[in-house]
């Protein structure tokens, strides 16, 4: 028997007879069995991840990956240890998941010698243990990947796509105009299920965004799976191009306010058009993310004191409560409000949504919003790997759910609803809901 160096209650005594011919290997007088970038994993799944698993299924993850449902590999069956049933939960569930690992650790050590690569054995449990969440908006970042994604200048904002990891790839959430997605004939609701001819699934969903946010050069081959089911092959060629965050237009007395993402300075252009306009249109179409404050300071600039929605996650830090707070004359400002959807609406752009419509401040338009619930957080860890966990869910005004996504007022996928939208504020007689109603009603009657 081979001697392990005692390292707590984590290590195991291993018999070399027990893996492999003893013959066969030169085993080494002692081997570190233990763990600590899969211990730091399970510390920042388990703490951020939303609706994780007991601890005790995170570490059997690992297991099945590593040993297969059968175990087969060396190491997966110690001396003395019964696997534990598949739901079985509790520290001595979890203690016993470890001891499989550390022995598997130990075999294949032993077996490969000076070629075996720890480093690759803890990051391919770490990514069995993210798998295990059934989320798509999670996943493992190899080293690799991460430093492609890093390297990506700030002001490249890659090939123009919104990419939203589900099951069976990548859904295309929104499309840019004039970017080479927009060129290239990608289209809102589209599904990617191949990057580069590798399917979107597992781990490679991290390789396939890097790739699309530009991290892998000036061409890209896609298979896209369509709304109606066909599936063709697109070839995404880089070229410059820009990317607004918002911008301001005026139709008559209307000011139309274009926004797909919630920047700096966007409070202060709604606030100054909604007071030298006769009404606003919000045009959040495709628009999901940016700096939260912002988007409740949007809505501050409507509604009276309320509730605008929140955030929440497993961490004390990710949650978040917006509250309205423009009750006095001069600060909230009383103009006709029209909201601009469609399914590519979510996330923040969601909260303004329902905020604006739970208090009966403004008429939506459009289509229903995509239930684009939730926010990931990303970990680099020191190895150089990464891990991204959907850790955060977005909520309506008093904690109501986004999930199924907001109803517009009216319900349309007519080419010019922005149109309609002006036309509605145009003739409403006042900021109430019944006028922006009776206004859409004459909207629609007309010619």
């Amino acid at each position: 028997m081979v001697p392990i160096r005692p390292k707590g209650m984590r290590n195991l005594v291993i018999a070399t007879a027990l893996l492999l011919p003893v013959a066969a290997v030169a085993a080494p007088a002692g081997v570190d069995v233990r763990m600590p970038f899969v211990e730091e994993a399970l510390r920042f799944i388990s703490t951020q991840a939303l609706d994780t698993p007991p601890e005790a299924a995170l570490l059997r993850a690992g297991v099945v990956k590593v040993c297969g449902e059968d175990g087969s590999r060396p190491g997966c069956h110690p001396p003395g240890v019964t696997w534990p049933a598949a739901g079985a939960a509790g520290p001595d569930a979890a203690g016993l998941w470890r001891q499989i690992l550390e022995s598997v650790l130990a075999a294949e050590s032993l077996q490969q010698g000076a070629r075996f690569d720890k480093m690759a054995f803890e990051r391919f449990v770490a990514d069995g243990m993210v798998e295990a969440l059934g989320d798509p908006g999670s996943f493992y970042i190899a080293p690799s990947v991460y430093k492609k994604i890093s390297s990506i200048p700030t002001s490249f904002v890659g090939f123009g796509l919104r990419p939203v990891p589900v099951q069976g790839g990548l859904f295309v959430a929104a499309v840019h105009p004039g970017s080479p997605a927009h060129a290239a004939g990608l289209e809102a609701g589209d599904v990617i299920t191949r990057v580069g001819g590798e399917p979107v699934t597992g781990y490679r969903r991290s390789i396939a965004l890097a790739a699309i946010w530009g991290a892998t050069g000036e061409t890209l081959e896609l298979t896209v799976r369509t709304a109606s089911g066909a599936s063709r092959d697109v070839r995404l060629k880089y070229k410059p191009w820009t990317f607004t965050p918002f911008a301001v237009e005026h139709v008559g007395n209307v000011a139309v306010v274009r926004i797909r993402h919630f920047e700096r300075g966007l409070v202060a252009a709604v606030r100054e058009a909604a007071a030298s306009c006769a009404g606003v249109v919000l045009d959040v179409r495709d628009a999901s993310s940016g700096l939260d404050d912002e988007m409740a300071g949007v809505a501050d600039v409507f509604l009276g004191t309320g509730s605008i929605g929140s955030q929440k996650g497993r961490s004390d830090l990710a949650g978040r409560t917006w509250e309205a707070h423009a009750g006095s004359a001069g600060e909230r400002i009383d103009v006709p409000v029209a909201v601009v959807l469609n399914r590519g609406t979510g996330g923040l752009a969601e909260v303004l949504a329902a905020s604006l419509r739970a208090a009966n401040r403004a008429i939506l338009v459009g289509g229903t919003t995509g239930g684009v619930d939730t926010q990931e957080t990303l970990r680099l860890f020191s190895e150089g790997s990464a891990i991204q966990l959907t850790s955060i869910r977005f909520l309506g005004p008093g904690g109501a759910s986004l999930k199924e996504g907001v109803l517009p007022h009216v319900k349309t996928d007519r080419p010019g609803v922005v149109d309609m939208a002006v036309a509605i504020v145009a003739g409403a007689s006042g900021p109430s809901l019944e006028g922006l109603l009776e206004a859409a009603r004459k909207a629609i009657a007309a010619p």
